[in-house]
């Protein structure tokens, strides 16, 4: 499973590191996160959303 999350990575890595990177969804204001990268010239756009699961929460101690 790492080796094709490594290889998929690879595939991505430009437009992550070096596309602009809008913040779709802030996690700050929920249980829901979402990210796109586009590229310089506009012709690719990667978007990733998350959702926390119910609970997952660390309490403070």
């Amino acid at each position: 499973m790492a080796k094709a999350q490594i290889k998929r990575y690879k595939e991505i890595r430009s437009l992550v590191q070096q596309g602009d990177m809008y913040r779709l969804v802030s996690p700050f204001a929920g249980h829901e996160a979402a990210w796109m990268f586009v590229s310089e010239d506009r012709s690719e756009a990667l978007a990733y959303y998350f959702q926390s699961i119910s609970g997952a929460e660390c309490a403070a101690a």
